[in-house]
């Protein structure tokens, strides 16, 4: 009888830690499709600021898969640097580790991903927080801005043609009526 009051009590913990499993498990997986279905780039790294986990998005603009860059430091799958100066930008991570908080990466910042492709991105880094108000980790979320900044390039020339086109038209009115 006291040999199955323990079994019972044991069924009863094992039960719970399997729940408990399962609601993690479920709750990974509610992360895992959520993340993958976001627009942006996501990569996560731990506190030495290895990679664990990457969304397609991050794979498609670093040019690495999760499987290559999994346990890799950031810096070797995120390469960054400054678009006028090609200087290398600072690594995120160690940039959230040193002032705890969100952050957002200088603008003009130029991913090269591993096959050389530059693309101009536009992201932020913040930490990942334990239930113990413990710094665990630091996530990237980042997008291409390539386009929009040709778009506005495009924008500024064509405003810039139509200044000097209305500069010439006066001028040219000014030449044929002297005063």
């Amino acid at each position: 009888h006291h040999v199955r009051a323990i079994s019972a009590s044991y069924l009863r913990r094992i039960a719970e830690i399997t729940k408990r499993s399962d609601d993690l498990f479920d709750s990974q997986q509610w992360f895992q499709t959520t993340l993958e279905s976001i627009g942006d780039a996501v990569i996560a790294c731990d506190m030495d600021g290895l990679v664990t986990f990457m969304n397609a998005v991050a794979e498609k603009l670093t040019g690495w898969t999760l499987g290559d860059a999994k346990g890799k430091p950031l810096e070797t799958v995120f390469r960054i640097i400054h678009e006028e100066t090609r200087q290398a930008a600072e690594n995120p991570v160690a940039k959230v580790r040193r002032l705890r908080k969100v952050i957002g990466l200088a603008n003009h910042t130029v991913l090269i991903a591993r096959d050389g492709r530059e693309s101009v991105i536009d992201d932020s880094a913040a930490p990942i927080v334990s239930g113990a108000e413990k710094m665990i980790g630091v996530v990237l979320v980042f997008r291409d801005v390539t386009e929009e900044r040709q778009m506005q390039s495009a924008l500024v020339a064509s405003e810039k043609l139509a200044v000097a086109g209305r500069l010439a038209a006066s001028i040219a009115h000014e030449i044929h009526n002297p005063l």
